[in-house]
């Protein structure tokens, strides 16, 4: 995804862009990716979010080794996707391959969450306000 502004220029507030903007960007450029696979709206959905929460471990300083063990503990052994979807080199590629696209996720949560502690919420009330906002978070 091709920005005409930078993460450094988002955290110092010269340019506005917001998560739901970011989310947006991020789904069409998945959508973009899978076009050629015939996907219906639900496997697609489902794979943008699956990126989303990928890059956001990533962006939130955790290791892909606990996203894999995650992700073991969670998918079924019976689903065909589980394979490819723990597969380390898989997930390692998608971070190396994006990022630019984790950087400004970076970006745009620790600006949140700056604005959180500068309007006075403690800690625990600007996590629950960015997990209101992401509509994710790690436990």
């Amino acid at each position: 995804m091709e920005w005409k502004f930078t993460p450094i220029q988002v955290l110092a507030k010269e340019v506005e862009y917001d998560i739901e903007e970011y989310k947006g960007d991020l789904r069409k450029e998945v959508s973009a990716t899978l076009s050629t696979f015939n996907m219906d709206e639900a496997t697609v959905n489902f794979y943008c979010d699956f990126v989303f929460i990928l890059f956001y471990w990533i962006a939130t300083n955790q290791s892909i080794l606990t996203y894999k063990t995650l992700l073991e503990e969670r998918i079924p052994d019976t689903s065909p996707i589980k394979s490819t979807m723990t597969d380390i080199e898989f997930l390692v590629s998608l971070q190396k391959d994006n990022e630019e696209l984790i950087d400004m996720l970076r970006t745009i949560l620790a600006n949140l969450s700056m604005d959180y502690l500068a309007r006075g919420l403690d800690i625990d009330e600007a996590k629950k306000a960015l997990y209101e906002c992401v509509g994710f978070a790690r436990k």
